[in-house]
């Protein structure tokens, strides 16, 4: 296990933020987005899409978070408030749907129990889908708009590669 997590960590060091036909690539190197985006998948990354249009709930960002750039789902935007209640997701009072989720991971009580938060102007909230394996905004806070490399567009697992698409 450890030479598979040194062998992630190396692959991540080279590899990321490689271009390819004009997309970012960058590995994922823990479980934080399973059952989507597996441990070692890569992501493409299209750093210009922010340029014409809003980030939007649902999207599946890229983000700054030295010395590393994550991966994590956009789950609430400035000004909104979101909690967790019985691990369901709500912004602005309204249940949202997470169709992406295995409720059945998430066990540990972090990821069931949100306190109501109001987001950051020129912030967003972010949650990994496996609430239990990720440590997203609920630790490290709101992402500044200006750390967002740009939205996951393709996953590519091994042997499989599809369109990382945005839950509405």
């Amino acid at each position: 296990m450890a030479a598979l997590k040194h062998l992630i960590s190396v692959f991540r060091t080279l590899f990321s933020g490689v271009t390819r036909n004009g997309a970012l690539v960058y590995v994922v190197p823990g479980a934080n987005m399973e059952p989507a985006i597996t441990s070692g998948s890569s992501v493409y990354v299209d750093n210009r899409e922010y340029q014409a249009s809003p980030i939007k709930r649902g999207d599946v960002v890229a983000y700054k978070s030295p010395p590393d750039v994550l991966v994590m789902r956009v789950v609430a935007l400035s000004g909104e408030i979101v909690e967790l209640i019985e691990g369901e997701l709500h912004v602005n009072g309204t249940r949202i749907s997470e169709p992406y989720l295995d409720l059945e991971r998430a066990e540990q009580e972090y990821s069931q129990r949100l306190a109501p938060i109001r987001v950051p102007e020129d912030c967003v909230y972010v949650l990994g889908d496996f609430r239990d394996m990720s440590k997203d905004s609920r630790f490290e806070g709101p992402v500044k708009i200006s750390n967002i490399v740009g939205r996951v567009i393709k996953a590519k697992h091994a042997g499989f590669a599809g369109e990382v698409r945005r839950i509405e």
